[in-house]
């Protein structure tokens, strides 16, 4: 009789621990997942600003905002353009900005990614990244 209390006490607190641990690791695994597109987002952009700094150096002329990130592909300073693993059914890459952040063939200053989509647009948008 004591072995069918133990064992039905047994399933209770194995059917309480399962419970348990899907509503405690649930809500971790999302943001485990979000903050790995966010770390390759910021990889991304910090690949093509590296890029862009080799190319400064190198060639001895600044990138202008109108130039991207093909650019820097095709003279050999990336092997491929970063892909935008945030937003990638809308193929934003990163792109080079002036000081001010204007992209009127100015000299380039730093690189930026989108991570949402247009605005008023939910696609591709997650404020949690």
């Amino acid at each position: 009789m004591s072995n069918v209390l133990i064992g039905i006490i047994g399933v209770i607190l194995f059917i309480g621990l399962a419970l348990a641990g899907a509503l405690f690791l649930g809500p971790r695994f999302q943001q485990s997942t979000n903050n790995a597109k966010a770390s390759a987002a910021i990889q991304a952009v910090s690949q093509v600003a590296q890029a862009a700094a080799m190319y400064r150096v190198s060639e001895g002329k600044t990138l202008s905002t109108v130039e991207n990130s093909s650019v820097l592909k095709n003279t050999g300073y990336l092997k491929q353009v970063p892909v935008n693993t945030v937003v990638p059914n809308m193929s934003f890459e990163p792109s080079m900005r002036s000081a001010d952040g204007g992209i009127d063939n100015e000299p380039a200053a730093f690189a930026i990614m989108p991570v949402s989509g247009y605005t008023g647009s939910a696609l591709g948008t997650d404020s949690k990244v």
